[in-house]
């Protein structure tokens, strides 16, 4: 979401406790209405950024040519190359990708559609073969301001419809509405479907006398044991898995705000007992020491190599194994014998936060002398300088990618191999990445984030030759 609607969401939600003489109360409510928006904020950029990687990498060439320009083009001059794109760009360039431009449809309706999200709460509902299900409220909001004015002749009619597992769509509401009533965003009110359990998606169908237009769908999962899971463990149980705890806030966030928080781990990943399949979770004797460790399921025995991937923001641990790129991750460990662990840690530095500790319990608990930190971000930018003064001997090898520490010279000091990634270059080039040298750098013309899908190729490719 661009920065302009993230805070125009948030001071909506403001406006009401705004006044002179707030309570304390009024000031943890403040702190909780803008931690929502900005969860909400970060988790429609995930899903749309997933979404154009999916249609990239099915794409041919010269179509991802074509999306490589828009997309390079699409960056404000004025702000910082760190800045991530405008929503507006990512929504052009997946109707690039998708070829949706029906004939007699202008630009300015396809731009609104694309404009289009819808919050559900709450964001799922339970499995059930009768009765009619818990009333939904579907927040329609227009996350930027696009071009449209006029009203069409003889008016609109927004159509809520349910798309099924299986690609079945049924009708959920209809009801006229106009182009004011789309910018300024409106509530409009469901039921779930009857279902088994599994990922439903809910689509805003716009309907003229000329043209038919669709937002994005956004996923809605029905789930089973929906009040039990919801409630969590007890407060006597001991221990409490992380994975339990993070499950029953995850339910209680979708459910009371419709926040979409786990993209990269459905809930129908976690089992009817609410524990993680262990394809996913991996309880790391490194959590002792900060964090979480989330990753593929292991090899046969022991492991070749650990590729451990480092975010530091608010993508969830998932978020980097999940889509396009975790399918490359995948076919990375299979091909290898690796493993490819995820972790979201305190921003390594941080008071009280060992990284080097952190790292040797991954290494350990996962049974291997060779881990290869894949970071990004902050991370990346603070971690070389770490490992010159705290010589971390868990750590065969580093990769810059997506900080801009990938865009500068390293330390001779460092005493690791490094590999640095540049995405959004003026041409595809590499050094050293064949040959397997210490200090290799690959650039690419692909800009992020579809230049993500790329990143798993280039990682295994120069670490097989170390």
């Amino acid at each position: 979401m661009s920065g302009a609607m993230s805070r125009g969401w948030i001071l909506l939600a403001l406006g009401a406790l705004c006044v002179p003489g707030a309570s304390a109360r009024e000031g943890q409510v403040r702190d909780e209405l803008i931690e929502r928006a900005e969860a909400r904020a970060a988790a429609l950029r995930l899903e749309r950024e997933r979404d154009l990687r999916r249609l990239y990498v099915a794409a041919d060439a010269e179509l991802r040519a074509q999306a490589d320009a828009l997309l390079r083009a699409g960056r404000d001059p004025r702000r910082s190359r760190r800045s991530p794109l405008p929503l507006a760009t990512l929504a052009e360039a997946r109707r690039l990708l998708a070829g949706h431009d029906p004939a007699g449809v202008d630009a300015p309706w396809r731009e609104l559609a694309s404009a289009l999200d819808l919050q559900v709460v709450p964001g799922v509902f339970a499995a059930r073969s009768e009765g009619r299900g818990e009333a939904m409220t579907v927040q329609v909001d227009c996350i930027w301001r696009p071009g449209l004015e006029r009203e069409p002749e003889g008016g609109i009619e927004a159509r809520l419809l349910w798309l099924s597992p299986e690609g079945e769509e049924r009708l959920a509401r209809r009801e006229p509405v106009s182009v004011a009533a789309l910018r300024a965003g409106f509530p409009m009110y469901v039921r779930p479907p009857e279902s088994d359990a599994g990922a439903w998606r809910l689509v805003l169908e716009l309907r003229t006398a000329l043209a038919t237009v669709r937002s994005l769908p956004v996923v809605v999962e029905c789930v089973e044991s929906l009040d039990r899971l919801a409630e969590g463990v007890a407060d006597d149980a001991d221990p409490v898995p992380s994975s339990t705890r993070e499950l029953s806030q995850r339910l209680r966030a979708a459910r009371r705000f419709g926040l979409r928080a786990w993209n990269g781990l459905p809930v129908a990943d976690w089992t009817a007992t609410g524990e993680v399949p262990v394809r996913w979770h991996f309880s790391a004797r490194a959590e002792e020491h900060g964090g979480t460790v989330w990753g593929t399921s292991p090899p046969g025995g022991k492991p070749s190599r650990v590729y451990l991937l480092l975010t530091t923001g608010r993508e969830h641990p998932t978020d980097l194994l999940a889509g396009t790129v975790g399918e490359a991750w995948l076919r990375v460990a299979e091909s290898q014998g690796a493993r490819v662990l995820a972790a979201r840690v305190p921003l390594p530095g941080t008071a009280g936060f060992d990284f080097c500790r952190f790292v040797q319990g991954v290494r350990d608990d996962a049974g291997t002398s060779s881990i290869v930190l894949v970071a990004r971000g902050d991370a990346g930018r603070v971690l070389p300088g770490l490992l010159v003064a705290d010589a971390c001997r868990a750590v065969e090898a580093l990769v810059l990618a997506e900080t801009p520490a990938a865009r500068v010279s390293m330390p001779e000091e460092l005493d690791l191999p490094v590999l640095r990634i540049v995405l959004g270059a003026e041409a595809d080039r590499s050094e050293g990445l064949d040959s397997g040298a210490r200090r290799a750098r690959v650039e690419r013309r692909a800009p992020a984030p579809v230049g993500q899908v790329g990143i798993p190729d280039a990682v295994a490719a120069w670490a097989a030759r170390l």
